[in-house]
């Protein structure tokens, strides 16, 4: 039963509400007219009546006038369509809605969840009325005391807006009676208030300095008297503005500890924008939809390397958060297109670092780092130790170290520091065959260095040059797709066919990537989890289309699981080997490194890194020439990756369409 019909229209909303419950207006909070109470008693199989009217005094005096007329009904044996029920069997529950909010309200702010869980914590009207404090009628004394309350509640947090946190180091507070400055900050641990304190006066500016713990009475009670000695002040007042000053400190650290946790939820968008973002996710085919907004974002190409970062990054709020490593060579735009999609997500989850010292992963708080999206722009100029951490981190979700710190009597001690996860993150590096331990647990991206997309990235630094290109449009793309990452909220997901497909077993650690692939199947799901069914536990289920959608999107990096080559080396030798086919004999041609390097218009530094592993993995050989004078060299295993992508693919196909 709600207060108003737009009360009701919005419970109407909760599919979770309507497949349990009636709804009902009053159409007041003291109007439940005769309509409806016709309507409750011929309800035949009526169990529960649950009253959810608004947070103020109205709404809790409509929960008394409705809850005695319900009883009465229940006494009078009026309940004669539900026979097989006793009377008393009919409960009168109660929902308490937070002060000032009613139901539309908190469904704007908050969504359905917020009204479920209200509904599962309601309680008993009884109980309800006692603990509420439910007063329809009043004595003049009762009334005249709560006046004279009311004053002095008014006068006390009047008196909260004077304590000025601008600078977390220098807290002032002002009084009548005087100037209170807190000086170094505030503990951190909640047994004691020990600060640094100036009493200064207000018209003559002299000051009282003294270092004092205000949760001892008796100190506090001594500094008053000698700082009302010093500046000719009452001691009583001061006391009772450092009782007061207590308070308000204690609100304002618990308020300090309470932003710093990690379960704080992002910015919620406001309810038109809520709604715009919910109707684009329950559209069809909404992984291509997403994709076309990246592009709309500013990310020109690369277009399944950018769904797929894409994927990736948004996993940071789920407790199986996925990892990428971009692959590229110098100037190929990696980091840009690291940068430009982890400006798709919420910037408050997003931590960028262009490098990272050894320690200082293991110098971060508990849980700053719990749900957020880690970007490291280059791997390559990270030391071992910070790798080992970061590795560890992604592997356990957490980092245990233990380090010496010194106590309150300066003594050194060990102490145990923890930086917990999950975590997702995105990194870039141009050398990514080095970092054996960390490409098993994640996923290898190869950054598209092919002429065509030089061309479009040409292209669209023309357009924007010329004005053709709004940045508002791109601006506006960016942050609508923010907020659909807002709206994604963590599930569970069960996959009815995780066990129907299998990863060609030439991968490289096929163990650690079968298992990326399971989680990236998930993460699917979770982005389309307001068009997917839900089992009777709650879990979202996995369908075909999202296995598809996957293999689809990490084909290329299941593809370089299998290839010994990373991404840039390959498309190196896959240039070489059209360069050499276009000659009269190419298995038997040979090249020197500047033919090539002028051929294929690289550095020098990249070509002799490219010839150096080829070489090494026995792909080229070196033919003839000599070492002041320049090298020869040919092809000497001419393998064809056309046909291995393609027995791949057909391999994982064959699988979906027995599904």
């Amino acid at each position: 039963m709600s207060e108003a019909i737009i009360d009701a229209a919005t419970l109407l909303q909760v599919p979770e509400i309507t497949s349990q419950f009636t709804i009902l207006s009053c159409y007041g909070n003291l109007a439940f007219v005769k309509e409806a109470q016709e309507a409750v008693k011929n309800l035949p199989k009526l169990q529960e009546v649950i009253i959810f009217f608004d947070g103020d005094q109205g709404g809790l005096d409509g929960i008394k006038h409705v809850s005695e007329i319900l009883n009465q009904i229940k006494e009078g044996g009026l309940l004669s369509a539900c026979p097989e029920r006793s009377r008393s069997e009919v409960e009168v529950t109660a929902v308490s809605t937070p002060g000032k909010e009613d139901v539309n309200s908190l469904f704007v702010k908050y969504d359905k969840d917020c009204l479920l869980q209200l509904i599962n914590e309601r309680k008993p009207v009884e109980l309800f009325s006692s603990t509420e404090n439910i007063l329809t009628e009043e004595t003049p004394d009762v009334s005249a005391f709560r006046q004279i309350l009311s004053e002095v509640e008014k006068e006390y947090f009047e008196k909260l807006g004077g304590l000025d946190t601008e600078n977390p180091n220098k807290i002032t507070y002002e009084t009548q009676t005087a100037r209170y400055i807190i000086k170094g900050g505030l503990p951190r641990q909640l047994d004691k208030m020990l600060i640094s304190l100036d009493v200064q006066h207000l018209e003559t500016g002299l000051k009282y300095r003294c270092r004092l713990d205000l949760y001892e009475e008796k100190q506090t009670r001594k500094e008053a008297r000698e700082a009302a000695e010093k500046l000719d002040l009452r001691s009583d007042l001061i006391e009772a503005d450092l009782s007061l000053l207590c308070d308000l400190l204690e609100e304002h650290r618990e308020n300090g500890l309470e932003t710093n946790n990690p379960q704080d939820n992002d910015p919620i968008p406001d309810f038109p924008t809520q709604s715009k973002c919910k109707g684009f996710l329950s559209q069809p085919d909404l992984i291509n939809r997403i994709n076309e907004l990246i592009g709309k974002s500013g990310i020109t190409g690369e277009f399944n390397n950018r769904l797929f970062l894409f994927i990736i990054a948004s996993s940071y709020k789920m407790p199986d958060t996925l990892h990428a490593l971009i692959q590229g060579s110098s100037g190929s735009g990696k980091t840009h297109l690291l940068g430009k999609v982890a400006d798709l997500m919420p910037q408050e989850r997003v931590e960028r670092f262009t490098r990272i010292t050894d320690n200082s992963l293991y110098n971060y708080g508990e849980f700053e780092l719990m749900y957020h999206l880690l970007c490291l722009e280059d791997v390559d100029g990270l030391k071992e130790e910070a790798l080992f951490a970061w590795r560890e981190l992604i592997s356990n979700n957490m980092l245990r170290s233990s380090t010496s710190q010194k106590d309150d009597n300066g003594n050194s001690r060990g102490a145990k520091r923890i930086v917990r996860g999950p975590m997702a993150s995105m990194c870039a590096t141009t050398r990514g065959h080095i970092y054996e331990d960390n490409m098993s647990r994640l996923f290898i991206i190869a950054v598209d260095e092919s002429p065509e997309q030089t061309a479009r990235i040409i292209d669209y630094q023309s357009k924007l040059a010329a004005g053709l290109i709004k940045k508002e449009d791109e601006n506006e793309a960016k942050e609508f797709l923010q907020n659909c990452v807002r709206m994604l909220k963590p599930m569970k997901v069960i996959n009815p066919y995780a066990d129907k497909i299998k990863l060609p077993q030439q991968a490289h650690k096929i163990r650690r990537l079968h298992e990326l692939f399971l989680c990236f199947v998930k993460q699917i799901t979770l982005i389309n989890q307001y068009q997917r069914k839900k089992d009777a536990q709650g879990r979202l289920i996995t369908e075909k289309e999202d296995l598809q959608t996957a293999v689809e999107i990490m084909f290329d990096s299941i593809f370089l699981k299998v290839d010994e080559l990373d991404g840039s080396l390959r498309q190196f030798f896959e240039n070489l080997k059209t360069y050499v086919q276009e000659k009269e004999n190419p298995l038997n041609y040979e090249f020197t490194g500047r033919e090539a390097r002028q051929s294929l218009n690289l550095s020098k530094s990249a070509l002799h890194r490219y010839l150096s592993s080829l070489i090494e993995l026995e792909y080229i050989s070196v033919s003839g020439g000599y070492q002041n004078r320049g090298l020869k060299y040919k092809i000497s295993y001419w393998d064809n990756v056309a046909k291995l992508r393609n027995h791949i693919s057909q391999y994982l196909n064959n699988q979906l369409n027995e599904l």
